[in-house]
Order: structure tokens, then C-alpha cells, then sequence
């Protein structure tokens, strides 16, 4: 066998090897996507995936289900308040989601559809019943609602 030969054999297992690991990988994202959208990764040091992971727990404990809208519309004022403060409390931020997941699983529309399915209408009728009493959500400078 020529250098040439061993050359050529072992580069094609360097680029097989090499598929093979992006090729798993590109599945392991595409799953990962799908439960959290492109928001996975740290948007401005932001533990996105983390923060899936508490609205993971909260459908579990109130055994619902969010569409990728309804996770969203959670995760979009823990980022903006991120931003304009740089920091929240995590803490609160978890009992809050806490809060108003179960209030999503008592919802009517929630208990009548198939597998217990909550969309975004039902994130926004939550955020107007607990508005002011699930911080970050709501500034702490707003009057709570009557």
C-alpha cells in the first residue's frame, strides 16, 4: 500500500468520523429545539435552558402542558427584565412561574382540550389575574389590580 493510499483512507474516516458526530449532534439539537426553540443557548448570559427547565417543573406539578407561544410569553419578561435591570431573583422568579402555571391549569379553556394544552391566550388571561403579585412580571414600581 502507497502513502497516497493511507493518506486517502485516513482522511475519509477523519470526514466519516467527523459526519457522523454532526450528524448526531444536529439530532440531539433538533430535539432540544423543539421543546425550547432557538432560546436555548445563553442570550447575553441569560440561562435560558434553565429557566426551561423551571417551566418544565411547574406543567409537570401542574400536569399541563404549554404550547412553544405559552413557554415564550413566560420566558419574555425574565430576559427584558434581565436587560433593563441585570438581575433577578430566581427564586422569585420560579415561584412566580409556579404561580401562574397553576393558575393556567385551573383555567376552563385548559381542562376542556385534549392532553390539557394551554396556549398563549391563557398565559395573558394568568398574567392579568396574578398581575402585580408575580414579580418579575411586574415592576414593583405598578399598583396591583383590584
Amino acid at each position: 500500500m502507497s502513502i497516497t493510499q493511507v493518506v486517502t483512507v485516513v482522511l475519509l474516516a477523519a470526514v466519516t468520523g467527523v459526519l457522523i458526530l454532526f450528524l448526531i449532534e444536529m439530532r440531539r439539537m433538533r430535539w432540544r429545539w423543539s421543546r425550547v426553540g432557538p432560546w436555548d443557548v445563553p442570550y447575553h448570559g441569560i440561562p435560558l435552558f434553565e429557566l426551561s427547565n423551571m417551566i418544565d417543573g411547574a406543567e409537570r406539578r401542574s400536569q399541563i402542558k404549554l404550547t412553544w407561544g405559552a413557554r415564550q410569553m413566560l420566558i419574555i419578561p425574565v430576559v427584558e427584565t434581565i436587560e433593563l435591570e441585570g438581575r433577578v431573583n430566581w427564586e422569585e422568579v420560579q415561584r412566580s412561574i409556579d404561580d401562574i402555571v397553576r393558575t393556567m391549569a385551573e383555567a376552563p379553556d385548559v381542562s376542556l382540550r385534549p392532553g390539557r394544552l394551554a396556549s398563549s391566550v391563557v398565559v395573558i388571561q394568568s398574567f392579568f389575574q396574578r398581575f402585580c403579585n408575580i414579580p418579575p412580571f411586574c415592576s414593583r414600581r405598578q399598583e396591583p389590580r383590584g
